[in-house]
């Protein structure tokens, strides 16, 4: 396909956001979709996350896929060409339960601006279009959707090492030449050519796996993707594995109800942590 146009209006430089990434049906836009509707707080005393939409096409757009998740569509894929600017707002709610000397229990706080890109998923087919490898080059964070239980016919660990190695190489040649560019030392990446940019990987569909939950998920990633996994080992120098379900459930148990995602929220509130650190 031919490589999209972004939008001139993009995020700005101090607002660079989260770039969403994975290949095609691993679940990217029901992720987005259902982020909306979750803001559990596995610890009750800990504050919360609550991710909405900034504005009111990426409000249509939420309404829009989960309105089509209801109806039974297998995925709320991209219906759009080119990326389309999806903007969300990441809040940290009070706690469930106060703490036994707090007075009163903290109002709301914004703690980020989010911009995501909604891509069709064959974009990532092939060659990663130029316009989706620019907006990683200035991303806060990459957040990274696999599918477990997505085993195509030529094996995992072929299909995964062509799609990691793609976007990969294509992304430090990329930082390669923004570092030349502006002259710096090292923006974006380590030493060894490493990319420093921290990136999630989420492990979707856990209500469907319940090995997610518990155990090394390292190692377990490298069971389920087998060898492919070293080029993330070699590439990266931070990242985490994480496991997360965006709808909480199969088709068969939608019957017109609301999704209810599990762990949704932990990639971002991870990436958004390890943004600050590295300010």
């Amino acid at each position: 396909m031919p490589d999209p146009v972004l939008p001139r209006d993009a995020a700005p430089a101090d607002d660079a956001g989260i770039v969403l990434w994975g290949p095609p049906g691993s679940g990217k836009s029901t992720y987005l979709a259902t982020l909306v509707y979750y803001n559990e707080s596995l610890d009750e005393q800990a504050r919360r996350w609550c991710v909405l939409p900034a504005d009111g096409v990426t409000a249509e757009w939420v309404v829009d896929r989960v309105q089509r998740w209801r109806d039974g569509a297998a995925s709320p894929k991209s219906l759009h060409a080119e990326p389309q600017a999806l903007g969300f707002r990441v809040y940290s709610l009070p706690p469930q339960r106060a703490g036994l000397f707090a007075r009163r229990p903290a109002a709301a706080h914004v703690e980020a601006t989010l911009r995501f890109w909604d891509v069709p998923g064959e974009a990532y087919a092939s060659e990663i279009p130029d316009a989706i490898v620019r907006q990683m080059v200035g991303a806060r964070g990459l957040l990274l959707v696999l599918d477990p239980g997505f085993d195509p016919p030529e094996g995992r660990e072929r299909y995964y090492e062509r799609f990691f190695l793609r976007t990969l190489g294509r992304l430090t040649f990329a930082m390669q030449q923004e570092r030349a560019r502006r002259g710096l030392g090292g923006a974006g990446l380590a030493g060894d050519n490493r990319l420093e940019i921290p990136v999630a990987i989420c492990l979707s569909h856990l209500d469907e796996h319940p090995a997610l939950r518990e155990g090394d998920r390292v190692r377990l990633l490298r069971e389920l993707f087998g060898d492919s996994t070293q080029l993330l080992e070699k590439w990266l120098t931070r990242w985490e594995v994480l496991p997360m379900s965006a709808t909480g459930g199969p088709a068969g148990a939608r019957a017109g109800a609301d999704p209810s995602p599990e762990l949704a929220t932990h990639p971002i509130a991870w990436l958004l942590d390890q943004s600050r650190a590295a300010r």
